[in-house]
């Protein structure tokens, strides 16, 4: 086929040249293959001089972000060799817009030659910025195509399936279905949970209210499904039915997206049967229907999606769309004269230059004189907030090297540029370059973001499409009987309450339908039942011209026998009564002798009927209208309901037609993609993109065929050899041994050929860089070329195992990815890293310097930075964990323990750092294979101990949360000698030690029992505090092993001895009880549900050095005016929106008075106290400066008031770890 297409090529061409005419088309085409052949020999792209400069003029700020925003150039690289990618589509779409908005008389290049010479610029900035090999783009075309290919084969492999149901009780029963595959299929969602679970409890462990509630809520399902899979998987190879708990016996599974070979599908295809029929067809095709109506549509021009993940970046997506619009309305307006407001800005820290840092400077000084010389009410509020990022600025540029570390001293990340209205015209050069640096952030953030948004919807879209047709090749669905079920609906147009929603699955979980189909049955019972209910009908009177003559006939016998029965009465009211019905009956005779002739236009005559006992559906029409004119009576009431019934009906109807015309439109769509998936089984894998200037044309159907037969066996081998160049042999040796299997020298002879293609890879750095225009230290430059070859491999190998890794389900066999000879490399690069005190700083160097060598992920490097600095203690892990497991199995139990036995804190510090950081290892394990190196030994040891200490650790919190030692209100010191052993030698600077020789406390935490189900247990242990900002953290270990606890004494803050006495009249003998009591519910209500005001709380580093002061300079401590303690209570109870700050003692100490002034009130009351009356004294002086208090100071206040003690550990703490 390739060689067909290249011969007609070659025709058509010819037929040209021999026409010699210059048509446009010709020109274009000429014009694309000299392109074509620039890229392929790799020469530079020239343009004409007006066009490059104003290309150069947009091109460089977008490319420039690009690079900044980017840490590494792996994150950027496949804009070398994708023409589909994000930035080549920004450039595409915002240069012809730029060219407009400028009216700048330019040709605009056509889409190839942009996009190679947009190429030819980033490589160029991107080799000075990542200091890139001359080979790299070679490397970056055979790593694409490697890509690309593997993915297109492995499509034709397994099947993707997308998250799915299980029905415990069908596996359960039937020994036959549980599988291997299935079997891996559900370790494999048991796997991801548990990690999901294990990335969330920390986060559990340390977050406020809302954030926590919603943790929680994702948290339960998860371990209620682990908890069936756990009970499903202990038996799976048990032969006989498995016996489930009565709450399991309908539970339902949701199962993890998962991979499968198709293999092994056919195999068990009595298993997935199965399973698939687990799950609703018309779910899956209803999903399909939104997401193809999605895929290659704009997210903006989308309605609102339900998936929560989509919202999320379709939300995000129109914010930047919104404000880039903004910014385009000021950038490019039409008249610069008219004022026009200037969007606030908020830019990167990160991300500037120290040119731009100037610029923000100076544009802030002329705004802090603009402000000053005007009368805004809030200019004030204005000019301090620019000032204090005027003084952030100036620390920076005095000290640029250490631009990070005083971002992470002061917390500040971002810089504003302030809004205001002025004309496009007075606004500086300067200015504008800042503000378009922020349109282009905004370009790169929206398509990247699109990108991420419409490859979320392919990939879901692709898997179940994969498990449609999975289905149907199965038999579990099929189009043929889904029309059938169609038909059978359709029927039932005209009688939908007669539809059996019971033999439609689809209906019956259709709530909408079921709860209105409910709703008519019942109203038309009612109105049956008033219909056939026989009541008196009183006499009516009829129009003659709305009755037929059978009526008349029927009328006429009634009056018969009625002046019969009045004839034989002797009674002279009744011979009265029977004269007017002969007079009745003669006018019944004409009407029925004038109906007879119906050529005669008839008289309108009032008939009347008589009274008699029936049923209302037994009346005409015209006798239903006439009973509903008629006075009061039973049969007119019942009537009336039932108009009243009807009309209702009639109105619940209409959802349920719309429910139902709704099902048959879905009905009829997922027929139409059954038909579809049926007729074109290979609709779902995805297309190979190959990068077209450098590959000849690829027949994607042979290279991906099963096996090669002897009529194909010449061009499958030339499709392949036509590969060569670009792939490595273990790219492509898995496919060739399947396709190639009866032709054996074929495939020797294509591995061969893969082999003399195959070079290693050149990831060095530029020697130099010749014409370099870069802004960086030249001492700065090039920090790759600090790593020796040892690690610079062992980064390599890592990147691409942590890749895989994160590609590869929970279960499965990673540990043959990499070969022996890079598996014996790694783990020589890790027995380097262990302790490596100097590759921690040259990482921590190129991190900073944001210079990542390529090929090197930044994943890679801060796993090498932790590794470098924690792995000091890797050979402590397994000794102190079997230490610490001898240790609890004696303290849990209550036996006494040798103080030698005894965890020290220094031990506890460590171990505790390798539980947080086990998780590393565990992954970094999973690449490698059992062998005997020395290093394999000790991480094989060190996962061991981790999943023990993990299980210790679990318990351990389990007994601190069930232990009562402690009550809502206790304050937890930090005691600093204590803390500074746990901090495995990392000393803090040198100020704060010094301040620390002052004072013997060092934090101060308000320990509370939780009193929301929505956020964790009821009773759990927390502790409410402060460092940077607010913080509500579990009570660990480690908390309590380095701290002392005591308890304020709310009773012996009631110092006047009548209230004394009225407390105990009302309150009882137990009066100190019952208000310690009170006071223990308050604070826990405080820190339960206030933490909306509480989370908006901040200690800045100015506030600390403040404790510092009254430390060394104790008479700061006070005042000079009084202390509203009201305010206070405000503060905190109120759902303040002021700026809030607090150090950690003085928030403990104003929740303290908060409490008490709350509890003070509720007292005051119940024992009718007057005015000016309080029940407690508070231990705090009116005149106290509490931003100044240190935990020690507040430990005094409240001892002198006699109010304190100290709680003594829990038995178990004081058993496990040495004090």
């Amino acid at each position: 086929v390739g060689c067909g297409m290249g011969k007609s090529s070659t025709k058509k061409s010819k037929r040209r040249s021999k026409k010699k005419e210059e048509t446009e088309e010709d020109v274009v085409e000429e014009r694309n293959n000299k392109l074509e052949l620039v890229v392929k020999e790799n020469l530079p792209i020239s343009l004409p001089d007006d066009v490059a400069a104003s290309l150069d003029d947009v091109l460089d700020v977008q490319i420039t972000r690009l690079l900044l925003i980017k840490n590494s150039f792996a994150e950027i690289k496949e804009v070398l060799v994708n023409d589909d990618h994000f930035f080549l589509r920004i450039v595409q779409d915002f240069v012809p817009f730029y060219i407009s908005k400028n009216k700048l008389d330019i040709a605009i290049p056509p889409t190839p030659q942009l996009r190679e010479y947009t190429r030819q610029i980033i490589l160029k900035k991107a080799s000075e910025r990542f200091h890139l090999a001359p080979s790299v783009i070679n490397t970056l075309q055979g790593d694409y195509v490697s890509k690309k290919l593997n993915k297109f084969l492995k499509s034709f492999q397994t099947v993707q399936l997308p998250p799915l149901v299980l029905r415990v009780s069908v596996f359960a029963s039937n020994a036959a279905l549980r599988t291997p595959t299935m079997k891996m299929l559900l370790q494999n969602t048991y796997a991801k949970n548990r990690n999901e679970m294990d990335e969330m409890r920390p986060e559990l462990a340390d977050n406020l209210t809302d954030k926590r509630r919603d943790i929680f809520k994702k948290l339960h399902p998860l371990e209620k499904d682990n908890e069936t899979l756990s009970c499903l998987l202990s038996e799976w190879e048990s032969g006989a039915e498995i016996s489930l708990a009565p709450e399991l016996s309908d539970a339902v599974v949701s199962l993890r997206s998962f991979e499968v070979e198709r293999g092994n599908v056919n195999l068990e295809a009595e298993s997935f049967s199965a399973l698939l029929a687990c799950n609703s067809l018309d779910t899956l095709c209803s999903r399909l229907t939104k997401l193809q109506l999605w895929e290659g549509t704009n997210s903006q021009e989308l309605p609102e999606v339900a998936d929560a993940e989509l919202a999320k970046g379709q939300d995000l997506i129109r914010r930047f769309r919104l404000f880039s619009n903004s910014l385009e309305e000021f950038l490019f307006c039409e008249d610069t004269q008219e004022p026009k407001l200037v969007p606030a800005c908020s830019l990167a820290v990160r991300l500037f230059s120290k040119q731009q840092m100037q610029i923000l400077f100076d544009l802030n000084k002329a705004e802090i004189e603009r402000l000053s010389n005007g009368d805004s009410p809030t200019k004030d509020e204005e000019i301090e907030a620019i000032e204090k990022d005027q003084k952030f600025i100036k620390q920076v540029l005095g000290h640029w090297e250490k631009k990070t570390k005083i971002c992470k001293r002061n917390c500040v990340w971002y810089l504003s540029l302030r809004s205001r209205t002025i004309p496009r015209s007075q606004v500086s050069q300067d200015e504008i370059s800042l503000l378009r640096c922020k349109l282009a952030d905004l370009y790169i953030y929206i398509y990247e973001k699109e990108e991420e948004f419409q490859s979320k919807i392919h990939e879901e879209a692709t898997k179940i499409r994969q498990v449609i047709q999975l289905g149907l090749s199965l038999n579990v669905w099929s189009a043929v009987h889904e029309r059938k079920q169609l038909d059978v609906l359709g029927s039932y147009s005209d009688r939908l309450t007669e539809i059996p929603v019971d033999q439609f699955p689809a209906l019956s979980r259709s709530r909408r339908f079921v709860k209105n189909l409910g709703k008519v049955n019942t109203i038309h019972q009612k109105i049956g039942k008033l219909e056939s209910q026989e009541t008196q009908i009183p006499a009516l009177e009829l129009r003659a011209t709305k009755v037929n003559k059978e009526f008349i006939d029927n009328l006429l016998t009634s009056y018969e026998e009625e002046i019969q029965a009045l004839k034989e009465s002797k009674k002279k009211k009744n011979k009265e009564k029977a004269a007017q019905i002969e007079a009745e009956i003669q006018q019944l005779q004409r009407i029925a002798k004038a109906k007879k002739s119906r050529g005669k236009k008839q008289k309108e005559v009032t008939l009347k009927t008589l009274p008699r006992t029936t049923s209302i559906k037994n009346l005409s029409r015209e006798e239903k209208r006439a009973l509903g004119d008629c006075g009061s009576s039973k049969s007119s009431a019942n009537l009336k309901k039932c108009l009243t019934l009807k009309k209702k009906a009639e109105e619940v109807e209409k959802p349920l037609r719309e429910a139902y015309e709704e099902l048959l439109e879905s009905s009829r769509e997922k027929i139409l993609i059954l038909r579809n998936l049926e007729q074109n089984q290979n609709i779902s894998p995805p297309q190979m993109m190959m990068y077209i200037s450098s590959l000849p044309y690829i027949s994607l159907d042979l290279i991906a065929a099963p096996t090669a037969i002897p009529e194909n066996i010449g061009h499958v081998v030339e499709m392949w050899k036509s590969l060569a160049p670009f792939l490595a042999l273990s790219d492509v040796q898995e496919a060739l041994e399947r396709q190639l299997s009866a032709f054996p020298s074929e495939r020797v002879q294509l591995e061969a050929d893969f082999a003399i293609g195959e070079k290693p890879a050149n990831f060095s750095v530029h020697e130099e860089i010749a014409g370099a225009d870069n802004t960086r230290d030249a001492s700065k430059k090039g920090k790759g070329k600090d790593l020796n070859e040892l690690e610079r491999d062992g980064l390599l190998l890592l990147t691409r195992g942590m890749e895989y890794l994160n590609g590869a389900p929970g279960t499965s066999n990673t540990s043959s990815y990499l070969s022996a000879q890079e598996q014996t490399l790694l783990l020589d690069f890790l027995q380097h890293m262990q302790g490596n005190s100097q590759l921690n700083s040259r990482i921590a160097e190129i991190l900073e310097q944001e210079s990542i060598p390529y090929g090197i992920s930044a994943e890679a490097l801060k796993f090498c930075r932790t590794f470098t600095f924690k792995s000091r203690h890797l050979d402590s892990l397994h000794p102190f964990t079997t230490k610490l497991e001898a240790a609890w199995a004696k303290a849990s139990k209550g036996d006494e323990i040798h103080k030698r036995e005894k965890i020290t804190l220094k031990e506890l510090g460590i171990l505790r750092t390798m539980e947080r950081w086990g998780s590393d290892l565990v992954r970094v394990n999973r690449l490698l294979q059992e062998n005997s190196h020395a290093m394999y030994k000790v991480l094989s040891d060190a996962v061991a101990a981790h999943q023990i200490l993990r299980t210790i650790y679990e318990e351990i919190q389990e007994q601190i949360n069930a232990d009562v030692t402690y009550q809502s209100g206790d304050l937890l010191l930090t005691v600093w000698t204590r803390k500074v052993k746990t901090m495995q030698g990392n000393r803090p600077p040198a100020a704060f030690s010094f301040l620390m020789s002052f004072t013997k406390y060092e934090h101060t935490a308000v320990i509370y029992r939780n009193i929301n189900p929505e956020t964790g247990p009821v009773g759990e242990p927390r502790l409410s505090h402060m460092y940077r900002q607010y913080h509500d953290s579990e009570l660990t270990l480690e908390d309590l092993a380095a701290s002392d606890i005591f308890r304020m004494s709310a009773p012996a803050l009631v110092k006047d001895k009548s209230i004394r006495q009225k407390l105990q009249e009302a309150l009882g003998g137990e009066w100190e009880n019952i208000v310690q009591e009170r006071y223990c519910t308050i604070e826990s209500a405080l820190h339960s549900e206030k933490q909306a005001t509480l989370g908006g709380i901040t200690n800045p580093l100015s506030r600390v050095m403040n404790i510092g002061t009254a430390a060394v300079m104790p008479w700061t401590r006070l005042r000079r005016t009084n202390m509203d303690f009201e305010k206070i209570r405000n503060t905190l109870y109120e759902e303040s929106k002021g700026d809030l700050q607090m150090t950690c003692s003085e928030f403990a100490a104003k929740s303290q008075i908060a409490a008490l002034l709350e509890l003070d009130d509720q007292l005051m009351k119940e024992l009718s106290l007057g005015e000016g009356q309080h029940v407690f004294t508070l231990p705090f002086h009116a005149k106290e400066k509490f931003k100044t208090m240190q935990p020690d100071r507040l430990r005094h206040l409240l001892a002198d008031s006699n109010a304190l003690t100290k709680v003594p550990y829990p038995s178990f703490i004081e058993r496990l770890v040495y004090l």
